[in-house]
């Protein structure tokens, strides 16, 4: 897939994962677990990987960054640590979205389409994507849906395989979708960056664009009035 230098950045669930890639070989790679709170750990990741690859910065060619659904603030802190790192030398930045590089490891993996990636939006909702293959691909049937936890099982449509980076938590909600003939991936599966970057590659090279240089948030914004005293 020729010789280009890829950094791509995947932090938008609990798993963080930083990873360079020369074409579609994978050079070096990083994952760590950041169950509580987000930090920067993310900028001292980058260097020690250029360090270990020796690649200097100068001979990245493309920055790949995963956009989500999922953590809104590490989301935030990926297209920083992207942004910053492209700036200096006008290196482009290429948006993947999280929900279609897990499914497209899933589907690499068991050869099974459609894919449906379900996670945790909070608040008592759930998102929901559904992916179905296309010749050597495969393609987001459509935007990421925001559903109430009890909607999923009139949501979902069998077949299909059911994958979620928030399995643990959501386990329970899955079980009832046993009964309608959906498989269930019983485990927590998370985006990697790895995967984020092969993606971006192949888009920047067939011209294709990427996403919007922000993160896929689905629940509004909320504002709150500030306090005002006196």
């Amino acid at each position: 897939m020729n010789s280009m230098v890829v950094l791509a950045l995947e932090h938008s669930t609990s798993v963080s994962s930083v990873a360079l890639l020369r074409g579609a070989r994978l050079l070096a790679s990083e994952s760590w677990e950041e169950t509580h709170v987000r930090n920067q750990r993310v900028f001292a990741v980058i260097g020690n990987l250029l360090r270990q690859a020796v690649v200097p910065p100068s001979q990245v060619d493309l920055v790949a960054v995963g956009l989500g659904p999922g953590a809104f603030s590490g989301v935030r802190i990926a297209l920083s640590a992207a942004r910053g790192f492209a700036l200096p030398g006008s290196v482009p930045v290429v948006g993947i979205a999280s929900s279609e590089a897990l499914a497209w490891d899933i589907w690499q993996q068991t050869g099974t389409a459609p894919i449906l990636v379900v996670g945790d939006a909070r608040r008592n909702m759930l998102w929901l994507q559904k992916f179905v293959a296309t010749c050597a691909a495969i393609r987001a049937e459509s935007s990421p849906q925001l559903i109430p936890s009890d909607r999923l099982p009139t949501a979902i449509t069998p077949p299909g395989i059911l994958v979620s980076p928030d399995y643990i938590k959501l386990a329970p909600v899955f079980e009832v979708l046993a009964r309608k003939n959906v498989e269930i991936l019983r485990e927590r599966r998370t985006p990697r960056a790895e995967t984020v970057g092969l993606l971006a590659l192949e888009k920047h090279l067939s011209g294709e664009a990427g996403l919007p240089l922000r993160p896929i948030y689905l629940h509004p914004p909320v504002f709150v009035e500030p306090r005002r005293s006196g």
